[in-house]
């Protein structure tokens, strides 16, 4: 019997005979988006910069790379992705659920990562579909640096908005601290 070749196989064997975007027609998951979950940035530049692939690709639920490298907390891959000059990454950009890549890194407690997204004007005051902000996300996660992030600077938020279960951040926090104990 033969084994399916690994992702990584199929991709290396694609991009050589000159596929421009190499795609999992069943996930909508392309080599870039390969790329940024396993945190290559030799082989996202590549794809980048050789015009491979499309920078500002979505998978069907509509993440980016920006997306998944901020869920997983890549910051080398996050920095490249804000900073190249010919990609226009929406930083705002929402998922088929809302989220954007800052509520991706709140949700993780990737303070580094939300540090850097507000850096290039990601919004904390934007609600995923149930109308949770990054406040509550990072509250939730029981990220003390990132709300500290979020309220200690002229950021602009709302303190007190509510999800879609009227429950605003400090809820999140007492029911984060009432698990942790």
């Amino acid at each position: 019997t033969s084994t399916a070749p690994s992702s990584s196989t199929v991709d290396a064997t694609a991009l050589s005979t000159g596929e421009t975007e190499v795609t999992n027609s069943e996930s909508g998951i392309n080599t870039l988006h390969r790329a940024a979950m396993h945190g290559s940035l030799d082989t996202l530049k590549m794809l980048i910069e050789d015009n491979i692939v499309d920078g500002t690709s979505t998978m069907p639920n509509l993440n980016s790379a920006l997306h998944i490298s901020s869920q997983r907390g890549m910051l080398h891959i996050v920095n490249y992705l804000i900073s190249h000059p010919s990609l226009t990454l929406d930083v705002n950009a929402q998922n088929e659920f809302g989220l954007s890549p800052l509520h991706f890194a709140c949700i993780g407690g990737y303070s580094d990562v939300a540090s850097a997204l507000l850096s290039k004007d990601a919004s904390p005051s934007l609600s995923t579909a149930s109308q949770a902000t990054p406040l509550h996300l990072a509250a939730g996660a029981g990220s003390h640096e990132i709300c500290e992030m979020l309220t200690g600077s002229s950021l602009g938020i709302d303190l007190w908005a509510e999800d879609c279960d009227g429950e605003g951040a400090v809820e999140y926090v007492n029911y984060w601290m009432t698990v942790q104990r």
